[in-house]
Formats: structure tokens, C-alpha cells, sequence
């Protein structure tokens, strides 16, 4: 199994909230967290995140807390859970997320069943 990687999950997340780097970062900038796109994209490539930001950032992408740690690999859900996380009266966009998040576990544990043990 592949090591969690916040960057690629901050990444994954950022993009199927249909979100720039910029406008997450003006999103956590509103948010009391001043942070630049420069930011985002050091993070995005491995430069390391304040963990207390990491709820902050959820929110900025309007989703559910530990949806970021979720799509890094730091936390699993199956099946049943995406759907509730889906189905519990979230925004359209969240809901997106989450099962986008579950889509590519189910994905990369195929992967590494069948042996390609790669991320796509």
C-alpha cells in the first residue's frame, strides 16, 4: 500500500471541487487564513501543510471535515460511508468530492490487487 501523500489529496480534493490553486487560496484567505496560490502549490507538491489548517482548508473546498485527509490516504472509507457522507443533506459540490475520494480508492485498491500499484 502507498504511503499518504497530503499533497496529492489536497490536489485531488482542490480539482473535483472544481477550484484554481488561487481561488482556494482566496477561499482561505476569507476564511482568516491568509495564505497565497503559492502556498497552495507548495503544499500541493510535498512543501508541507500546518495541520491546523487542515480543517480550514476542508471548509474552504466546502467539504465535510477530514475529506483532505480522506482523499490523501490518511483516513479509508468504504462503500457504505461514502454514500451516507453523500447522501446527509451535503451540497451538491461536497457530494461530488466525497465520491469522487471514493471513486479513486476503490480504483487504487484494484490497482494494487491486480498488481500495477500505481496511483493515476
Amino acid at each position: 500500500m502507498r504511503e499518504p501523500d497530503f499533497g496529492a489529496g489536497l490536489r485531488r480534493a482542490r480539482r473535483a471541487a472544481h477550484l484554481t490553486q488561487e481561488e482556494l487560496a482566496a477561499r482561505l484567505a476569507e476564511l482568516g487564513a491568509p495564505e497565497t496560490q503559492a502556498s497552495v502549490s507548495r503544499w500541493e507538491n510535498g512543501g508541507g501543510c500546518d495541520v491546523s489548517l487542515v480543517p480550514v482548508i476542508d471548509e474552504a473546498l466546502g467539504v465535510r471535515r477530514g475529506t483532505v485527509l480522506v482523499a490523501a490516504g490518511y483516513v479509508e472509507v468504504d462503500g457504505v460511508e461514502a454514500a451516507l457522507l453523500a447522501t446527509d443533506e451535503l451540497a451538491r459540490e461536497e457530494a461530488d468530492v466525497v465520491l469522487g475520494v471514493y471513486r479513486w480508492q476503490v480504483e487504487r485498491r484494484r490497482n494494487l490487487r491486480d498488481g500495477a500499484g500505481r496511483d493515476r
